[in-house]
């Protein structure tokens, strides 16, 4: 995000922001919702991943950094 112009905290609390809504679709997709929401709830995850994909790769200083950005979302997405 220091790329951008984020400096401190901005810098800091946008991947809070960006993994904390993709928790959020996470939950949306339980069993104690419904079928419209547990789609919602993907979509929500589905952008966020993509989001926090883009801001690994931008970020990035290398190509090492790169693939390393690339391995942290893949590894995120398996967890889930």
């Amino acid at each position: 995000m220091h790329k951008l112009g984020l400096t401190g905290w901005e810098a800091w609390s946008a991947p809070f922001i960006i993994d904390g809504i993709a928790i959020m679709g996470m939950v949306m997709r339980g069993d104690e919702f419904s079928t419209h929401t547990r789609k919602i709830g993907f979509r929500v995850q589905l952008g966020m991943g993509l989001a926090s994909l883009a801001a690994n790769v931008f970020a990035a200083h290398s190509l090492g950094g790169i693939i390393f950005g690339v391995a942290v979302v893949a590894v995120f997405v398996l967890a889930e």
